[in-house]
């Protein structure tokens, strides 16, 4: 049995991000999180479209065609839906 020693209670700790903080996500699996349809979410993307939110998380590019979205942005946009409700 090996034992890892626990840090002390007088340190002080900075705060650390979640360790999903760079988990990364596909477009098909953001849509089924916020239980919306693929399409809804590029229309939620897109400034000139009358659905855009500009809360809504900021794609980022995975590979030379993929793009998709921190986990991170994706729970900081839930959250931010769920102390301001509005309908969407």
């Amino acid at each position: 049995m090996i034992l890892k020693p626990s840090p002390s209670l007088n340190q002080t700790t900075a705060v650390q991000k979640p360790p999903y903080a760079k988990l990364v996500i596909r477009r098909r699996e953001l849509a089924a999180l916020l239980g919306i349809s693929r399409s809804t979410t590029y229309l939620r993307e897109k400034p000139s479209s009358p659905y855009f939110d500009p809360l809504f998380p900021k794609s980022i590019q995975i590979g030379k065609r993929a793009v998709g979205f921190l986990i991170s942005d994706v729970m900081a946009y839930i959250e931010a839906l769920s102390k301001n409700p509005r309908s969407v």
